[in-house]
């Protein structure tokens, strides 16, 4: 190669070689950057509607919950009428 070319132009390769290289390499550093960036803010969201999804569910337990005791008191103040009408 040193035969056909001169030294200048192997060395001018050689440093165009190496910025391109440098450019790519920081091209693919901010991809994967931008790419975990993505990730962490799906994982937040994800964590979000986990939380949310939770707290619909235990709000369901808690108003299912509520509504049953309130059936057993309002039976229970019936039963109670009945007996005291006896």
């Amino acid at each position: 190669l040193s035969s056909i070319l001169g030294m200048n132009e192997i060395t001018n390769l050689k440093e165009n070689y190496e910025k391109v290289r440098s450019l790519l390499d920081n091209e693919m550093e901010k991809k994967a950057d931008f790419v975990k960036s993505l990730q962490k803010e799906i994982d937040l969201q994800e964590s979000k509607i986990d939380y949310g999804y939770k707290y619909l569910i235990t709000d369901e337990i808690s108003n299912s919950s509520f509504e049953d005791k309130q059936k057993e008191n309002n039976e229970l103040q019936k039963s109670k009428a009945q007996i005291e009408e006896r």
